[in-house]
């Protein structure tokens, strides 16, 4: 049988634009053979590394509910 792929939740928030947060660290892991689950803590308009006005959503609600369920498959 073969291994299953390492696997691995991605705590992160997520920015509309910029090379930051989840859309950095999803593909990088999945190139290195890492199955990435992905759980969002807030959603950003854009980085906050000073382009002026940022709009946020938290997800603070929805990231408590997600790890619920995610530790109910009882994944090591």
């Amino acid at each position: 049988m073969p291994d299953r792929p390492k696997r691995v939740a991605a705590i992160h928030d997520l920015s509309g634009f910029g090379r930051c947060s989840l859309s950095v660290i999803l593909p990088t892991l999945s190139v290195m053979g890492v199955q990435v689950c992905p759980i969002p803590t807030a959603v950003f308009s854009t980085h906050t590394g000073g382009l002026g006005e940022v709009q946020r959503r938290d997800l603070s609600d929805f990231t408590l509910r997600a790890l619920h369920i995610t530790k109910s498959w009882g994944w090591n």
